[in-house]
């Protein structure tokens, strides 16, 4: 039931008219006299501003993309730097290591001249003194490359 028991459901009720069911428009109006459809419209249809708004949003939605591909940016730099140290580390290892073997080797010959009694002590000592340094610096290089290990599991 509508207003003033007006069923608004349909167009006309069907006991309104002269066919019962078929009446019009006018005759639901002349019946229900106290009834009033109203419309209410402001102007205007557009906030004013509006166009503010969008810009704001979209120099917001750029801002946000640069945010985005500058932190992609870094993350790329963060893992070329670490791909670049472990490189380097395990270039610098295998040097070290080669430099090693050939202090071993040359320590060797010299024993073998000193104990043949062509070198002198002094000779040995130093070459002794050769394979330390060569020694340390592998360590080294196995901690540089241990580091650069680790890092990169920390970084995943």
């Amino acid at each position: 039931m509508g207003f003033a028991g007006a069923d608004l459901t349909r167009w006309v009720p069907p006991d309104v008219g002269p066919t019962a069911g078929r009446g019009t428009l006018a005759d639901r109006l002349r019946r229900d006299a106290g009834a009033s459809l109203a419309l209410d419209l402001h102007l205007p249809l557009l906030r004013s501003g509006g166009a503010a708004t969008v810009a704001a949003r979209e120099a917001s939605f750029r801002a946000a993309a640069r945010r985005l591909e500058t932190a992609r940016h870094a993350g790329m730099v963060a893992a070329l730097d670490l791909l670049s140290r472990w490189s380097f580390a395990a270039r610098s290892l295998t040097a070290q290591q080669r430099a090693a073997r050939e202090a071993e080797a040359h320590v060797d010959r010299i024993r073998s001249l000193y104990f043949a009694g062509t070198t002198p002590l002094l000779e040995l000592l130093d070459a002794r003194h050769l394979l330390e340094d060569a020694l340390d610096r592998l360590e080294d290089a196995r901690a540089e490359l241990r580091l650069a290990v680790l890092e990169t599991e920390i970084g995943r």
